[in-house]
């Protein structure tokens, strides 16, 4: 029989928790629940500002579109049609894109954070932050809002990068939104 001390015990659950990522979704006080919306409408997804790391001049130029096309592909399983805007554009320009597409909703994404860290040599994690707001393009209304923060884990062998932090966040999102 083999015993394990306390710190090898520590250091374990250190090398488990370093082995996978970590999601928070967030919803504003204002949206406690999530709304349901109507599967089989178009959706219009806004591409969002490239996203940068606070403090550096780094600025992820595909970040915008990574993300955008991350959200295409979660809303693809509850609409059949989804159209992507080809360049960044503010709510009221997105608002009438999606009027001009047909479109019941408009998710808006704004990537606030992304830092792409070579993670396998310098221990630092990828992060992301990213807000997402829908809106009912009829009306107009805000449906709900939600801030998206992930952290990748520490222990990689290379290859991971902030994209991948959102394929499941998003997936669990949408699923909350949409009946099918």
């Amino acid at each position: 029989m083999y015993k394990i001390s306390k710190c090898g015990l520590y250091i374990v659950i250190a090398l488990l928790m370093g082995c996978t990522a970590t999601y928070n979704m967030t919803r504003t006080d204002t949206y406690k629940s999530p709304p349901k919306l109507t599967s089989g409408e178009t959706v219009y997804v806004a591409l969002s500002e490239p996203g940068s790391v606070e403090g550096l001049d780094k600025v992820y130029t595909e970040s915008g579109l990574q993300t955008s096309a991350e959200i295409e592909n979660g809303l693809t399983k509850y609409h059949s049609i989804v159209v992507r805007a080809n360049q960044p554009e503010v709510y009221e320009a997105a608002l009438t894109s999606a009027r001009n597409a047909n479109a019941r909703y408009l998710v808006l994404p704004e990537v606030q954070h992304w830092e792409d860290r070579a993670t396998e040599w310098s221990g630092r994690p990828d992060k992301i932050i990213v807000k997402i707001w829908v809106i009912d393009v009829t009306s107009g209304d805000l449906l709900d809002v939600i801030d998206i923060k992930g952290t990748s884990k520490w222990l990689t062998f290379g290859g991971d990068h902030p994209q991948d932090l959102l394929e499941k966040p998003i997936s669990d999102y949408f699923s909350s939104l949409f009946t099918q």
